[in-house]
């Protein structure tokens, strides 16, 4: 046997009451707008750097192990840690570009934009063009340098 609906209208006034503000809560909540306090803003940031920390850590192990392993533990994370400082120094704040710079700090040194025998990497850092184009400038240049050494 099939339930019989009937329309909204045939309901009692009561219940009709009822899902209009049923259906008045359930709109206001959609068009509610959340709020985050400053303290939970900077809650979630600790919290997404140090699971960037966590992933750039993961990739300097698996691609330079020897560095890693020279380096240990806190040492890598130090060394992880000032590349995104520096890194941010130059507008560098994207995923993917500040784990180039990092890269390019265990190849070339954690200084190697102010490294006065790389002067190309410092004069690269400082232009002010769009971030991942100045990393694809640096990591070019890098890999002709790396060729040369």
């Amino acid at each position: 046997m099939t339930p019989v609906r009937l329309p909204k209208s045939s309901f009692p006034c009561k219940i009709r009451g009822i899902f209009s503000r049923v259906a008045n809560l359930r709109q206001a909540l959609q068009n509610r707008m959340l709020t985050i306090r400053q303290e939970q803003m900077v809650a979630f940031r600790k919290a997404e750097l140090e699971k960037f920390v966590d992933h750039v850590s993961t990739h300097v192990r698996k691609f330079f192990p020897k560095q890693a392993e020279e380096l240990g533990r806190e040492g890598e994370l130090a060394l992880i840690r000032y590349g995104i400082e520096r890194a941010a120094r130059y507008g560098i704040t994207g995923r993917s570009d500040v784990l180039k710079y990092i890269d390019l700090s265990i190849l070339l040194g954690r200084q190697f934009d102010v490294d006065p025998k790389l002067p190309w990497a410092g004069k690269i850092l400082v232009r002010e063009d769009f971030p991942p184009a100045k990393m694809a400038m640096l990591m070019s240049k890098a890999r002709k340098h790396m060729q040369k050494v």
